[in-house]
């Protein structure tokens, strides 16, 4: 029980902060061109999803094997970009600079995710330790 109350908070600030993220992002993506990415809801669930389990996971793991956090953080950005280019990279266009753009789209949610996390989990685990 005592694990539970840092996991809804650290989910619903993951779900609310790249939430606001994603419709400022759209907002100025549909604003400056026209034109919307039909990729970026994708990147921004995917890195929501990844971001929570990994974020739960650690909270969990702290409890109960605290020797394996910090390869288990390491661990998991390395499966976000695996599931990245896995299911998102082949269908990038061909177009270079196309590329550039739609990399940076996944690149925005991926550092928003990761900032949170980091900042999370540092916070709660320097809380756990005193």
């Amino acid at each position: 029980m005592k694990l539970i109350r840092p996991m809804v908070i650290f989910s619903l600030i993951m779900v609310s902060a790249p939430g606001v993220s994603f419709l400022v992002h759209r907002w100025i993506l549909e604003g400056g061109s026209g034109e919307s990415l039909p990729l970026l809801p994708g990147f921004y669930l995917m890195n929501l999803v990844m971001g929570i389990l990994i974020g739960v996971v650690i909270i969990y793991l702290s409890e109960v094997r605290p020797e394996i956090t910090g390869f288990s953080f390491m661990g998991g950005s390395l499966l976000k970009f695996a599931v990245f280019f896995m299911l998102f990279f082949p269908l990038l266009s061909e177009d270079e600079a196309a590329r550039k753009g739609q990399f940076l789209a996944f690149f925005i949610p991926y550092a928003i995710t990761m900032v949170i996390e980091v900042w999370f989990l540092i916070r709660y685990l320097n809380k756990q330790s005193e």
